[in-house]
């Protein structure tokens, strides 16, 4: 079952990471953060969860530490690992 769940988050990151080399700034939709560099991240923190790194996704390896700068989602990325353990 997980092993399918991969492969499904795996095609979606690969989608995700052409969509990421085309972006026209920081974020997604340019130089301000919106709701989709929210929910996007938190699809990418999938990657983390399964133990896997971002080597083969490097657009969203950068777009990601970036928006993990940020200290509000430092927070809440913490609490959202320590609540799926």
């Amino acid at each position: 079952m997980l092993k399918k769940k991969w492969l499904e988050i795996k095609r979606t990151l690969k989608h995700f990471e052409k969509i990421i080399s085309q972006k026209k700034g920081k974020y997604i939709c340019g130089e301000r953060m919106t709701i989709i560099d929210i929910v996007l991240y938190f699809d990418a923190c999938n990657l983390l969860y399964f133990k896997k790194n971002y080597k083969d996704f490097p657009n969203i390896a950068e777009w990601f530490g970036g928006l993990y700068e940020k200290e509000e989602i430092k927070v809440i990325t913490h609490l959202w690992f320590s609540m799926v353990k």
